[in-house]
């Protein structure tokens, strides 16, 4: 569909000083003339100001196929597709669309590619899905050279394929792929195969981040907030953050927010801060939700707003993060709510959120909510001290050091 508008915006914009008559007798003299064929094909089927015609139409797309011409036969690939102009035929299809791509159509290469890998119209057959891809990259086709990469990527993440992957996602990004700009960046910095190398990875970040790709803007400006040789350069990366966060990557206004809280890179304004913390809570971003309930809870920065926090945080722990469930739990067990308390450790300690075990331990060896119960208490800190929670594991040794009948004698 999408090539079917390209070639209504050519039409618009080509001009011929020829009429229609002459231009068609130059498309049946000579096979030069291809493009002046295909040029006729598109002015019966989509201009406004010319009777529709389906079957000229059609006859002209076929001559400029006939002679070798890419645009003709990808034409006719489209209709045998669509169904729209001709009777929808995948086979026929597949043979027009591999005659373009015979014929140098780069972008028709990638088309059939993509469907030899869905399966939806045609037979799967991943060796032709690769085949189409490397023509399509062989004639400068960037979506061809960025897929080829990653279907390399996909069947094995050995050193020498990555070092294949990285020449077509290049390749890519040097057509001004945007995409395959992060692929390559994303090769040096997130993968154990190729040596980590963040000069490599700046450059291809910075081209994707010109590209509009949000996740490498939000990406520089982290490598700038956190770099100890520079000691933090903290206006480059608020600049960073603030485009990614303009492109909706929630992670970069999460991180915009911060420093606008922090004063870091801009000036410090807690009510901006507020802004993009609920940016993100709107946008589901867990993280926000929790940071901003705990700005109203605090009500140091902001108007405070007890009830507005405690609801905020019920939000972020419902979506499973922890901190806020953590948090939600001592406000519960500080309000003497200690039936609230337990079942919120009790849920999400069996969810491993090892915290919430402590905590639970910490209740059922004050009695607190539930009945005392020390051989819970050593299950519950145990399962945290497992879980890397060391002052669970100091807890443990101090309760195995004691005698039970102190227990029982204390109660």
């Amino acid at each position: 569909m999408k090539k079917i508008i390209l070639f209504i915006l050519i039409i618009s914009r080509l001009v011929f000083s020829a009429s229609l008559e002459e231009i068609e007798k130059a498309c049946y003299e000579s096979p030069k003339y291809t493009a002046e064929c295909v040029y006729l094909g598109n002015v019966y089927l989509f201009a406004k100001n010319v009777t529709r015609d389906t079957k000229k139409a059609i006859k002209f797309h076929k001559r400029a196929c006939d002679n070798k011409d890419s645009m003709g036969c990808g034409m006719l690939g489209i209709h045998y597709y669509t169904g729209e102009f001709l009777k929808q035929n995948f086979d026929k299809y597949e043979y027009f669309m591999s005659k373009s791509c015979e014929y140098g159509n780069g972008s028709d290469c990638f088309h059939l590619a993509e469907e030899y890998n869905s399966d939806k119209n045609i037979k799967k057959d991943p060796s032709k899905a690769m085949e189409f891809y490397t023509k399509a990259c062989d004639l400068n086709n960037s979506d061809g050279c960025r897929l080829l990469g990653l279907q390399i990527f996909k069947e094995n993440n050995t050193t020498h394929n990555l070092l294949e992957v990285e020449k077509y996602t290049t390749k890519a990004c040097k057509l001004n792929d945007s995409e395959g700009c992060m692929l390559s960046a994303m090769l040096f910095v997130d993968n154990s195969a190729l040596p980590m190398d963040l000069k490599k990875a700046n450059i291809f970040l910075n081209k994707a981040c010109d590209g509009n790709i949000s996740d490498a803007c939000f990406r520089l400006g982290l490598i700038y907030e956190y770099d100890k040789q520079r000691q933090g350069h903290y206006k480059k990366a608020f600049e960073l953050y603030e485009k990614a966060c303009i492109l909706c990557n929630m992670s970069a206004c999460y991180n915009l927010a911060s420093l606008y809280n922090r004063g870091k890179g801009v000036k410090q304004d807690y009510q901006l801060a507020r802004q993009y913390y609920e940016k993100t809570s709107d946008n589901n971003f867990t993280q926000g939700t929790f940071a901003l309930g705990m700005m109203y809870i605090d009500g140091k920065k902001i108007v405070k707003d007890y009830q507005k926090g405690v609801h905020l945080l019920k939000k972020a722990c419902n979506a499973n993060y922890y901190k806020a469930c953590d948090n939600l739990g001592l406000i519960y067990m500080y309000s003497k709510a200690y039936d609230k308390a337990v079942k919120l450790y009790q849920r999400t300690c069996k969810k491993n959120n090892f915290q919430a075990c402590n905590n639970l331990g910490v209740m059922y060896e004050n009695g607190l909510g539930v009945k005392q119960d020390i051989e819970k208490t050593k299950q519950l800190y145990k399962k945290a001290c497992a879980g890397g929670l060391k002052p669970s594991c100091k807890a443990l040794k101090i309760l195995d050091g004691y005698k039970k009948d102190y227990y029982d004698n204390s109660h």
